[in-house]
């Protein structure tokens, strides 16, 4: 287990007091050593823990940061993808309708022409060239 989760579980004062109170008590002539020994393990064990801490903070403040200039992005692209299949769509069902229009405007000229045909009339015979002459006899 690292030394880590030993700090984040106790309070930095409280583990140094109980480091601090086993130097004096187990050991009278060589206080001075112990103590100094025990101080530099609780500074290293809170440098560490401080880092730890230091290091979570860091990482979700850019985590946060991220994702705030991500966000406008992704709904961007998500807004285009919802708009290619109706849009897709819008033309398939206008592409559907042109076809339907086409067809009827086919039978409508269709029915315009033989009604046309019908109320045409017959075309004139040309007179013969005598006929159109007068000469006096």
């Amino acid at each position: 287990m690292s030394g880590t989760s030993a700090v984040s579980s106790v309070s930095g004062a409280h583990l140094a007091c109980t480091l601090m109170t086993a130097v004096v008590t187990s050991n009278g002539p060589k206080l001075k050593v112990n103590a100094k020994n025990a101080v530099l393990a609780v500074m290293f064990l809170l440098e560490d823990n401080v880092n730890n801490k230091l290091s979570d903070i860091l990482a979700d403040t850019v985590t946060s940061k991220v994702l705030e200039y991500i966000k406008p992005i992704v709904h961007c692209i998500t807004s285009s993808l919802n708009f290619a299949p109706a849009n897709d769509m819008a033309q398939a069902e206008t592409t559907l309708a042109l076809k339907s229009v086409s067809a009827q405007l086919e039978i409508v000229s269709t029915s315009l022409n033989n009604v046309i045909t019908k109320l045409m009339p017959a075309p004139l015979l040309p007179l013969p060239q005598s006929a159109t002459t007068c000469t006096p006899s």
